[in-house]
């Protein structure tokens, strides 16, 4: 039996991570791997609804529970603990968009003691299939936040078009600066999506992953 893979995409919102997640799972696809797609949170879950009325703001202020909007996301997570473990376990390659960095990253951005929080998050988590690679795409806010006004309307905002998270700019800007310190860890892949503050193309972006995770399959002999 082959060995399994758990990839995840991470960055701040309106980054890309779902259409990147989308491209690589069909490469690998192509390249004859079982790929198996996922995303967070699972909105159309008993747990994940929960999260969406957090996100709507319908729970209060992001800034008064960091540590009650993590432990919802990560419940909606557990839910697929089996799931996730099961196909490793069958050989098969993850690719996720959004995962326990996520929370790591949003919600410790809201704590002044953030490596306490990011450490107690991860003995919460713990018990879930980790990562075995984690791709940040690193985009600048103002050129994330442009994006958001271009994208299609999100189903679990009902009538609204940000949650709780993308409506705050600067909070969004500490959020990538946690990413980017969080990915100094070597399961960290950082991807620039941006060039002379521009955004790159999604078919640049794509290449350069592609080229920086063929080089990692291969020597975790997924891909020969």
């Amino acid at each position: 039996m082959s060995k399994g893979f758990f990839i995840n995409f991470e960055g701040i919102d309106s980054s890309g991570k779902k259409t990147q997640a989308s491209l690589l799972a069909n490469y690998l696809r192509s390249k004859g791997l079982d790929v198996v797609e996922m995303s967070f949170p699972a909105y159309d879950t008993i747990f994940g609804k929960h999260v969406a009325a957090f996100l709507r703001g319908e729970y209060g202020k992001k800034d008064d529970m960091p540590e009650i909007a993590a432990l919802l996301f990560a419940i909606d997570r557990y839910q697929f603990k089996d799931f996730i473990k099961q196909n490793i376990d069958k050989g098969r390659i993850i690719v996720c968009n959004r995962y326990t960095q996520s929370a790591m990253a949003f919600e410790g951005t809201l704590c002044k003691d953030k490596k306490d929080f990011i450490n107690w998050l991860n003995v919460v988590e713990s018990r879930l299939p980790q990562p075995d690679l984690i791709i940040l795409l690193d985009m600048p806010t103002k050129i994330s936040m442009k994006l958001i006004t271009k994208r299609e309307k999100k189903d679990y905002l009902k009538d609204k078009e940000k949650d709780i998270f993308e409506e705050d700019l600067k909070y969004q800007e500490n959020v990538r600066r946690t990413y980017l310190e969080m990915a100094k860890d070597d399961k960290w892949l950082i991807i620039e999506c941006f060039k002379d503050e521009k955004p790159k193309t999604i078919e640049e972006i794509h290449k350069e992953i592609v080229e920086k995770v063929n080089y990692i399959l291969i020597k975790n002999k997924i891909l020969t």
